[in-house]
């Protein structure tokens, strides 16, 4: 036997909350400054060769 769901009062106040929902990637690209560790990271990293073939890197 199925039971109907029953709406609440948040169900009622919030319905956009539902549909909007936001990626987490672009939320915390948002709030961090990733330019401050490309110093760091270019230290860590060496630069690679792309000429002999593979995959092109990314940012």
């Amino acid at each position: 036997m199925k039971r109907k769901k029953v709406q609440t009062l948040f169900d009622e106040q919030f319905p956009q909350e539902k549909i909007i929902v936001k990626d987490p990637l672009e939320l915390l690209s948002s709030k961090v400054n990733w330019e401050q560790f490309r110093p760091i990271l270019d230290t860590v990293f060496p630069v690679i060769d792309h000429s002999k073939g593979g995959r092109p890197s990314f940012d």
